[in-house]
């Protein structure tokens, strides 16, 4: 587990069945497990969809994506507060990283 001080606090949001979205077509379905670290094997740096672990840098971003893929395709999503490590690359409202740990469900 990665030093807690050096940890990103974001908000991961994914399907009812704990799996990531598949957005754009990414092919690499991740599933997780609330309390359990979710590693990405391959991460690749960069704005690039494939080889990270995206997250919502805001509750409002997460909410706006969870909205956004229920409307667009009808599935349902769930929304974690999560700690993440390895960052990747940085939008103003997204974050990629190497790994996350989803630590409890937004209401």
């Amino acid at each position: 587990m990665p030093d807690s001080k050096d940890l990103i606090e974001c908000y991961k949001v994914v399907t009812e069945e704990m799996k990531s979205l598949g957005l754009r077509n990414n092919p690499n379905i991740l599933e997780y497990v609330v309390g359990e670290w979710t590693v990405e094997e391959n991460p690749i740096a960069g704005k690039c969809d494939e080889g990270g672990i995206w997250a919502a840098t805001s509750l409002l971003g997460a909410k706006k994506i969870g909205y956004y893929v229920g409307k667009r395709y009808g599935t349902g999503t769930r929304i974690f507060k999560a700690r993440a490590n390895g960052e990747l690359h940085r939008t103003p409202c997204r974050i990629k990283v190497r790994e996350i740990v989803l630590e409890e469900e937004v209401v």
